[in-house]
Order: structure tokens, then C-alpha cells, then sequence
């Protein structure tokens, strides 16, 4: 006779034998005797493979049976049966001693019997037998072995060879069994084997339409599999009627459920999510007062993923940034599939760069908490510079993705606009308590923390020795920018980077700090130059330094050298290493300036350019090492307060055009409430009279300008603090030894936004392997197109890094959603890049032209470059195009003209949209009494 539940269990005990040794079989009810005592003849005669001792009566008759069977160094395996033993009567027995180095090994019968049938038989059919409290093993397998002795026949025997997500992708694919499915029979049968293998019940299959055709079957199974999913990562009882039978399901089939949904999820998004949205309309006391506790780990339906949003913007108002970090972090690690929109994964990205500001302001304290220039400089270094940076990011981010079609919009906006809020009073509370101490202790810190001394203390020592030292002047490049930049450099092999940090001369002003990066201290002090009350630089013993060549000057009668190379970031940029390397062949220093981030600060756009001014400085670097740089110093003249529109305060001083922005200048001293004052002669200054005074806080003067976010000249130390990096390279880096290429492929885009499919891949290697990076940054840009701004909202298989900026794994595909504006509706292609330059990577572009939302309404002019014709197939495809880029529109006859035949015109039109996404301009298709008429989008209104 079959014997389905006890094979069930032999086999359960083999394994567990083989896993642990020695295995104590406890059977209170004496249950499993006669099944024991087989497997021990069947030891005897070879057919099960672990000695079976049993407790017949007598202790001593078995201890002296396991005696014989330990009597080696190693002893086998074995099962020790107790029939009529639990846990704690064996405590009273002589086998305590085997008990306890043994593995506990239990089966209550009923739950013997689920584990056999679940999978095997219908859930129901199970609970009907179990409730008869079956008395023994025989009657268990007599049962089970008629269950499935019930004859079948047809399409039921081939469903058993099937797994759920086989059944399923055929269903969804109209394939074999979808084929079988013509007659009742045939889609009993498959209901029939849902029931059984998924615990699917009537209640469910009546809810969601009864018999149906093969799609309608296979919404039934998933939406049954996402709903036991659910229930079983539920952390309470479901409050949904529906899903009251789905929690007492088999492990087996619970499982089964769920490794369904994982499958539907991964293979097919689309329909998981339509059928969960489907699903979750009749779960409507689930979504009512759920709590992001009750939901555990899978966002299964979307309103989960909505109550963790919603409660996670209210911490984010309560200040609870851990809770909130968690969240966000599960979320963006890939934990939801809903952070498949866009939307709210650019939401979630948001709320974790906020999270960060809201910790780092926590971790940093609202006290300065400083008693000394290097205390506060080591406070701001480790502290304060973390907050800038984090609120810088936050800033950027929301520039790209607050969006209003954003799903949480104006709550997202107001949470951000509190921590603008948190933001503001910490840095105000700071730059008051670093007033203080300047007040007390001076505004004119220790020599060498002061800007004035950073040439002759370290650029000058480093030009003196062998070899060029590159000295970078950045204008605005503040302190938290300058350690994002080290951290890009460090881990280089045979490089040595160190990042200090100084003072900037007061005011913190570019005219004041790139002329005092000259060597034009005397004895410790200076003489600026004055006009009214601006500075224009200092005058020296020999000359003037105003500007770049005075400065040139002063650095080169310093150091030496038959020349002193004066490059801008660009010419760097834009020179190849045989240029630099004649450039720099007779120098001992070069400098390289670079304006970008305070011309894109004052200009209002400098949230969409500081990542990119921090790649170009890297790619520079990588230049001139490549030309045999080994020394580096990098600094800056100044930093920046960061404003917004809604913490931004102007504060009146006088008339509008006496003050500047965050200082002014009198001739007699003044100390009005909330501003500080200090004697130019206090800052080391000589043959100028009068006393520079400065907002004690972050605020402004009134000036009448209404938009300022960008803003230098005062004492925060945002403003002063000024970065010194310094890079040391043991050996000259000399050119890379690998070659990349990123591939881009078009892909449709979702929710109005564009997508691209890219893949970064070694193409040439001449060093060890070991020597590639593992990933390399990745950033967007239009083609020919300088206007066009792109905007990267979302990324997937890849890290979201800054801009249209990202970070993507050698070998591993990825995917970017993005949107592109520009001054007026056009097209343009795209191309996926390496921005910073530092490894040799060919980047990749599409022969897709994209939709640019314009800001003006002007038609579309013809494009006049050509090129783009040559991504179309050749012949009349590509004659059709260049006519509509010449005239606008073309007539069925003309176009059959061009492309041979009717039949061509035939083809052409179903292979349309294909062609048209090649043309830099939109083409539509009218129809009229004279045929098909294809018109460029701008022309015939």
C-alpha cells in the first residue's frame, strides 16, 4: 500500500540525521513506532541509511545498543526513537546524557499530515480530514494515498509537471496550456490545480469572475498570490473578510504564493502592476488606518507603499530622522516595487536628502561651541562642513525633482521648506557664536591659519622643489566642495592627499581673496587697495596685484622659473597631454583659475553647475598628472552662503547703494544691533582708514535686489573658511593603460519623461586586471545642442549621483529617466558620458532624436545640419526626410515618388514612428481628399 505521509516523513528525518549526528526522535503519543521500527530493519538490510534505536522497555537494553554503536573515535549517525517522551519527562530517564549533546527531533501528526498533502491537495480537503483527528500514521497514509489515487486523465496529468510561474507565463502568453483550455473539462482542471498547489478557494475565484478565459484565470492566480503575500508579511490579523482563509494556508503553499508574486513582479511589471491596483479596490479596510508597522517588509499593494510615504513625511516634520532614514533607505535599496515610478522614487530621494540634513544639523550641535580660531576651523571641518554639504545636495536635488506632478507635491514642499527652516537658525546660531569669538579674540586669526600666509607658507615650498607644482586658484569653491574633491582623489595609488583648511581675508571678497593668494604680505601685513569704499586688490613694494597678470607676476618673481603657465579650468580641459606637457616644461609653478561656480552662483544657477565645476577640477587633475604633475594645491579665495527664498533676510542698512551684500565699509566706527565691527588696521591692514561692519547672522543687507541665494563678503564660516588640498604623487601618472565605451540604447519613456538603456564596458586593456575601477561616473548631455538642459530625475541598475550625474557598475546594465528643456520646443539626441575625464572612456549617443519642452512657443526652424539624415536607412527613406527639413511637407504622390512604389509608401508608413523618432524635428500624418500628407511639426497650422 502507498504510503505518501510516512515517505514524507522518512524523508524528513534522513535529512535531518544527515545534517545533525546524533537525533533524538521524541514521540509523547507513540505515534511513529511502527514506521521507526521499518527503518530500522531497513538499516539492516542497506535501504535506509542511519542506525534506528528504539525505546522498547528496557534503558538498559538501549543504552547497551548505543554503547556498541559509539564504541569508535568518530560514532555514526544515528536515531534514537523515545516513544512516550517529551522534553521534560526524558530529563528523568538514564538517556539524559545522549539527550543533551543530541538534536531534538518532534512531528505532531497534524501537522505531519499538512506538510505531506499541501501542494498535493486541495488546502480545504485537508482542514476536513485534520478535523476529524486522525488516530495513527496507517489512517494518515490511507487517506492521502486515495487523494492521490483519484484518477485525472488529460490536461491534469501535464499541469503536475508544471511549477505556478510556468502556468502562469503560459496564461499570460497564450502558449500550450492556454491552447488546452477550449472546454469546461480542461479549465476545471486548471482550477483544480490552482486550488491545490496555490490554496486558491471558491470565494476568491467567484470574486474575481468565475470560469473566464485564460488571462482572466491567470489575474485570479496572482491576484491570489499578491493577496497571501500580503497577508503573510502582515505583522497583525488581516481586517479584510477575503483574506481570513489565507492565513492558516500550508508553508508549503503560502510559499508557493509568494515565490509567484516575486515572479510576476520581476518578469512581468506591467501586469503585477495592474492586477495588484486591481486587487487592492477590494482590500479597502486594509488601506483604512494602516500604519507603516502593520506592513512589514514588501510593498505589495501601492497604498503600502502610500501609508509608509505619508507617514513618513509626517517624522520628517516631527524631526524623527532615524525612522525616517530607515524607510527611505529600504525604499531606494530596492525594497519597494512602486519606487518603480519615478515620481516617487524622485520622492524618496528627496525625503533621505532631507533626512541627512535634519541628522547632520542634529550631529553637529546648535552651539559653535568654540574657544579658540583652531578649535573653530576643527569644529567646521568636522562638523559644520557636513551640514553644508547635506544641505547643499538637498538644495540641488530639489531644483531637479521637485516637480508639482510629484504624488505627495505640496506636503513634499512644505516639509522642505522646514528644513530650509532647521537649516537657517543652525547656521544663524553659528555664525553669531563665531562672531562672538571673533569679537573676543580677533577677526585676524593665528599666521598660519591665515590666507595671507598660504603662498609663501606651502605653494612656495612646493615650487621650490624638483619638478611643476600646480597651484588651482578656484573662485568660490568652498571648504565641503573641496573635501567631495578629496574624496574622488583618495585611494590612488602612490598619491599622498591632504585636506587643511584657512581664513579668508576679510571682506570674503573674490577682489580681497585671489590678489591675497599672491605673495603680497609684508611682515604679516597688508596694504589694500581702495576705491570708495571697494577693494581692488594690494599694493606690494614693487607693484600693484589687481588681477590675473599682476598676481602671475608677483607668483613668478617668488618662485622662479623661466616661465609660470596662467591657465583657466577650460584651457586645461581643452588642451591634450603633448600641449601641457610643453607648457609646463620649463616651469616650476602653474596656475589654473577657474570661475565657474561663482559666475554660475551669482547668475542664479549655480545649484545646477557646482557638481559639474567639481568633476571639471578632477578632470583637470587627471590631465595634468598625465603630463607629469606630482604637487597639487588647491584652494579657493572665498566660500558662500547658500539662501532661499523662504529663510532669506534682508536686513535695511542705510541707502540701498551704500552697502554691499553681507558687509560695508565706514569711516567711523558703528555697531548697529545685530552686526559686528572691526577697525580695517585690527585685520592687519595699513594705509586704509575705517571700520568694515557685517551682519552677525546669515542675513543680507538690503542692496534692491530681490532674488539672492548665492552670497559672499561677510565672517560666516560658510564664507571663510577656505579649503587647502594638497596632493602628492610619488610617480608621474602617465596615460591610462584601459579603454571604456558606454553603450546607450532608446527606450519609451513612462510618466512624460524620456528613457535611455546604457552599459559601461572595458573595450581595451593593457595593464592587469586589476587595476579597473569596478564602477566610473556617468552623466547626460545633449548632442549639438548647447542650449538644451537635461535634467535626470531617475535611475535604475545604476547609484544616482548629483546633476544629470550617476554612477554605474562595470558589466551592469542601467537605466535613465530624464527630461530636457530648452528656449524653444525642438529635438535633440542624447549622449551618455564620462564627465570628469579621469579614465578614457568613449561615450555613447542615440540615433533617437527626444522631445525638448521649450520655454517660447516659436515654431520649430528647419535644422540645418545634416548629419542626423545619415541615422536613416539610405535611399528614399532618407530623401523623404531631407525634403519635409527643406520644405515642411510632403503629399502621398511625392512621397511615393521618392520611395519607389506604393508598396515602399506602404512599408514606410508602418515602420513610421521608427523613422520619425531619427528626425530632429516632430512629423504627423494628416489625411485628406488627396491621400496622406506628412507635415514637420511647426509647419501648415
Amino acid at each position: 500500500m502507498s504510503t505518501p505521509v510516512s515517505n514524507h516523513l522518512e524523508a524528513d528525518l534522513r535529512d535531518y540525521t544527515r545534517q545533525h549526528g546524533l537525533v533524538v526522535f521524541l514521540d509523547k503519543e507513540g505515534l511513529y513506532t511502527p514506521l521507526c521500527d521499518s527503518l530500522a530493519a531497513r538499516h539492516a538490510d542497506g535501504s535506509f541509511p542511519f542506525p534506528v534505536v528504539g525505546l522498547r522497555g528496557s534503558y538498559l537494553e538501549t543504552m547497551l545498543k548505543l554503547e556498541r554503536l559509539f564504541d569508535t573515535v568518530d560514532p555514526t549517525p544515528l536515531v534514537l526513537h523515545l516513544p512516550g517522551h517529551n522534553e521534560d519527562s526524558v530529563r528523568a530517564t538514564p538517556l539524559l546524557e545522549l539527550y543533551r549533546p543530541g538534536k531534538r527531533f518532534r512531528r505532531g501528526l497534524e501537522k505531519l499530515v499538512t506538510e505531506a498533502a499541501a501542494g498535493r491537495v486541495p488546502p480545504d480537503a485537508i482542514k476536513e480530514f485534520l478535523a476529524g483527528s486522525p488516530a495513527d500514521l496507517a489512517t494518515a497514509d490511507a487517506w492521502l494515498a486515495e487523494q492521490l489515487a483519484s484518477p485525472a486523465g488529460g490536461l491534469a496529468d501535464e499541469l503536475r509537471a508544471l511549477s505556478p510561474q510556468a502556468l502562469t507565463d503560459d496564461l499570460l502568453a497564450r502558449g500550450y496550456v492556454s491552447d488546452r483550455m477550449g472546454n469546461d473539462h480542461d479549465r476545471d482542471a486548471v482550477w483544480h490545480w490552482l486550488e491545490v498547489r496555490l490554496g486558491l478557494n471558491e470565494a476568491w475565484r467567484e470574486r474575481a469572475g468565475g470560469v473566464g478565459s485564460p488571462s482572466d484565470i491567470a489575474f485570479a492566480a496572482i491576484g491570489w498570490a499578491l493577496a497571501v503575500e500580503y497577508v503573510h508579511d502582515l505583522a497583525r490579523p488581516p481586517r479584510a473578510a477575503l483574506l481570513g482563509a489565507m492565513t492558516d494556508l500550508p508553508d508549503s503553499v503560502s510559499g508557493a504564493c509568494t515565490t509567484l508574486a516575486a515572479h510576476v513582479r520581476a518578469r512581468h511589471p506591467e501586469v503585477y502592476g495592474r492586477h495588484a491596483d486591481e486587487v487592492e479596490t477590494w482590500l479597502a479596510d486594509e488601506a483604512h488606518g494602516a500604519t507603516p508597522e502593520d506592513l512589514g517588509r514588501i510593498d505589495t499593494f501601492r497604498f503600502e507603499e502610500q501609508v509608509v510615504l505619508d507617514a513618513g513625511l509626517v517624522a520628517l516634520e516631527q524631526e524623527r530622522w532615524q525612522q525616517v532614514q530607515s524607510w527611505a533607505r529600504g525604499r531606494l535599496d530596492g525594497a519597494s516595487f512602486w519606487l518603480r515610478e519615478p515620481g516617487r522614487r524622485a520622492t524618496w530621494q528627496l525625503v533621505l536628502a532631507a533626512v541627512d540634513l535634519g541628522l547632520a544639523v542634529e550631529a553637529a550641535g546648535g552651539e559653535l561651541g568654540a574657544d579658540s580660531h583652531e578649535s573653530a576651523l576643527a569644529r567646521y571641518e568636522s562638523a559644520g562642513a557636513v551640514v553644508d554639504r547635506a544641505h547643499r545636495r538637498l538644495e540641488q536635488l530639489r531644483a531637479t525633482l521637485l516637480v508639482p506632478r510629484l504624488p505627495v507635491f505640496a506636503e513634499l514642499r512644505a516639509r522642505l521648506d522646514h528644513l530650509r527652516h532647521v537649516y537657517r537658525e543652525w547656521a544663524d546660531h553659528w555664525s553669531r557664536d563665531f562672531a562672538a569669538l571673533c569679537e573676543s579674540l580677533g577677526f585676524l586669526p593665528p599666521a598660519h591659519l591665515q590666507q595671507r600666509t598660504l603662498f609663501d607658507e606651502v605653494v612656495g615650498p612646493s615650487a621650490k622643489e624638483s619638478g611643476v607644482t600646480a597651484f588651482f586658484m578656484i573662485d568660490a569653491l568652498r571648504y565641503e566642495m573641496a573635501q567631495e574633491l578629496a574624496e574622488a582623489l583618495q585611494g590612488q595609488p602612490g598619491t599622498a592627499v591632504h585636506l587643511k583648511s584657512r581664513y579668508a581675508e576679510l571682506p570674503s571678497l573674490t577682489a580681497v581673496g585671489m590678489n591675497v593668494l599672491a605673495p603680497v604680505v609684508t611682515g604679516g601685513r597688508l596694504r589694500p587697495l581702495l576705491k570708495g569704499s571697494s577693494f581692488r586688490g594690494f599694493q606690494t613694494a614693487e607693484f600693484q596685484v589687481t588681477g590675473p597678470e599682476t598676481r602671475q607676476r608677483a607668483m613668478q618673481a617668488r618662485v622662479g622659473g623661466s616661465t609660470c603657465p596662467w591657465w583657466s579650468v577650460e584651457d586645461v580641459l581643452g588642451r591634450d597631454a603633448e600641449s601641457l606637457r610643453r607648457g609646463i616644461a620649463k616651469a616650476d609653478l602653474v596656475v589654473v583659475h577657474g570661475t565657474e561656480i561663482d559666475d554660475a552662483g551669482e547668475k542664479g544657477a549655480g545649484l545646477a553647475v557646482f557638481e559639474g565645476a567639481v568633476q571639471n577640477l578632477r578632470a583637470a587633475w587627471k590631465l595634468l598628472r598625465g603630463a607629469g604633475v606630482r604637487r597639487f594645491v588647491i584652494t579657493s579665495d572665498h566660500g558662500f552662503l547658500l539662501l532661499d527664498d523662504q529663510t532669506r533676510k534682508a536686513t535695511p542698512h542705510g541707502r540701498k547703494i551704500d552697502p554691499k551684500r553681507r558687509h560695508v565699509v565706514y569711516p567711523q566706527p558703528v555697531r548697529p544691533d545685530g552686526q559686528v565691527s572691526v577697525p580695517l588696521e585690527a585685520l592687519g591692514y595699513e594705509g586704509v582708514q575705517g571700520h568694515l561692519v557685517m551682519p552677525a547672522d546669515t542675513s543680507i543687507f538690503d542692496i534692491g535686489k530681490t532674488k539672492q541665494t548665492f552670497v559672499h563678503g561677510g565672517n560666516s564660516l560658510q564664507e571663510r573658511v577656505i579649503p587647502v588640498l594638497t596632493v602628492l604623487h610619488r610617480t608621474g601618472g602617465g596615460p591610462s593603460t584601459m579603454r571604456y565605451a558606454l553603450r546607450v540604447e532608446s527606450k519609451e519613456g513612462i510618466a512624460g519623461l524620456h528613457c535611455v538603456a546604457g552599459q559601461l564596458s572595458v573595450v581595451a586593456q593593457e595593464g592587469l586586471p586589476f587595476s579597473a575601477p569596478s564602477t566610473l561616473e556617468v552623466s547626460l548631455r545633449a548632442v549639438d545642442a548647447p542650449d538644451v538642459v537635461v535634467e535626470l530625475v531617475d535611475v535604475r541598475g545604476a547609484t544616482r549621483g548629483e546633476g544629470a550625474g550617476l554612477v554605474a557598475a562595470m558589466g551592469t546594465p542601467f537605466e535613465v529617466f530624464f527630461r530636457l528643456s530648452g528656449p524653444a520646443d525642438q529635438r535633440a539626441r542624447v549622449e551618455l558620458f564620462h564627465p570628469s575625464g579621469v579614465e578614457d572612456v568613449q561615450p555613447g549617443s542615440t540615433k533617437r532624436q527626444f522631445e525638448v519642452a521649450g520655454e517660447a512657443v516659436d515654431a520649430v526652424a528647419p535644422p540645418t545640419d545634416k548629419g542626423w539624415l545619415m541615422s536613416l536607412p539610405e535611399g528614399g527613406v532618407r530623401r523623404l526626410f531631407e525634403h519635409l527639413a527643406a520644405h515642411g511637407s510632403i503629399n502621398e504622390p511625392e512621397a511615393t515618388g521618392l520611395l519607389g512604389s506604393p508598396r515602399k509608401l506602404r512599408k514606410f508608413s508602418r515602420e513610421f514612428d521608427e523613422h520619425a523618432a531619427l528626425a530632429p524635428f516632430g512629423v504627423r500624418v494628416e489625411f485628406g481628399a488627396a491621400g496622406k500628407r506628412f507635415v514637420r511639426e511647426g509647419d501648415g497650422e
